[in-house]
């Protein structure tokens, strides 16, 4: 391999949250978000060593009794610049559901780093995930060398997650490093949200805190070390996002020194 697993933990985290949010004329509409996707495509000029990323959509229908459901995708940038799929137009879920590829039927950029919503009839009942798979270019060739899965999730005011850094302490060598990392989203159309970030310990004492603004239709994501700099959190424990408006969150483990990825599950909540 000409380029080192760790390398791909900067591009991943550039990764948009997959915003999902339901869709349907005269009706209500429920919200999933899939936190994790990006997509570049191969050229004839890319160097050997390129790294490439390909998403992949899978949405279950759960509920074959209701008949067919129309789904709407929406792949918005990171500075909340958006892109409808297939030209804006629906697409039938049947009860066999879909797996859709790259790009959204081609009809998102070729560099797309962002999240996506996904619009779903609140009559409908689903299942999504978005699988990231990470390739490098080696001649004319693209070899594999890694992949995560993220779980849709609905937005909400409140997330919680596991925190582990192991990275900056020496009873943890390199080959047993972990590393927690975030992504957040705002899928408000017009609205900031206001987002504060508390790092407690296993005994569930506050070590560290830090807030932060995120635009509409924004999104962020760093090392847990980057978040909560210049303070330094806890080997392991727990992280809490609250908003004042619903947000989505997205947590992965970086393992090891090549940057092995892992996909934590995270905890959401709406306080009265």
């Amino acid at each position: 391999m000409l380029l080192p697993k760790g390398s791909i933990i900067a591009a991943l985290l550039l990764i948009g949250i997959f915003r999902n949010s339901i869709a349907q004329e005269g009706g209500e509409v429920q919200e999933l978000i899939f936190p994790t996707a990006l997509d570049t495509f191969s050229r004839a000029s890319d160097p050997p060593g390129t790294l490439l990323f390909a998403t992949v959509y899978i949405v279950t229908n759960l509920g074959p009794e209701i008949g067919p459901s129309q789904v709407l995708f929406e792949a918005c940038r990171n500075n909340g610049q958006c892109f409808w799929g297939w030209g804006g137009g629906p697409r039938p879920l049947t009860t066999d559901g879909m797996i859709i590829g790259p790009r959204l039927q081609s009809t998102i950029p070729d560099e797309h780093e962002g999240w996506t919503r996904l619009q779903v009839p609140s009559t409908a009942k689903v299942a999504a995930r978005a699988e990231v798979y990470a390739f490098v270019r080696i001649d004319s060739n693209r070899n594999l060398v890694d992949t995560v899965t993220v779980e849709a999730v609905k937005p909400a005011r409140v997330f919680r997650a596991t925190l582990i850094n192991r990275d900056q302490f020496r009873e943890f060598p390199p080959p047993n490093s972990r590393l927690s990392a975030y992504a957040v989203v705002n899928p408000s159309r017009n609205a900031s949200a206001r987002i504060d970030l508390t790092a407690f310990d296993r005994l569930g004492n506050k070590v560290c805190a830090t807030s932060f603004d995120l635009a509409p239709r924004n999104r962020v994501a760093k090392l847990v070390t980057e978040f909560l700099a210049p303070c330094a959190p806890p080997i392991e424990g727990m992280a809490r996002f609250t908003s004042d408006i619903p947000i989505a969150v997205n947590a992965i483990d970086l393992l090891g020194p090549e940057g092995q990825l892992l996909s934590v599950p995270v905890t959401a909540e709406n306080p009265p």
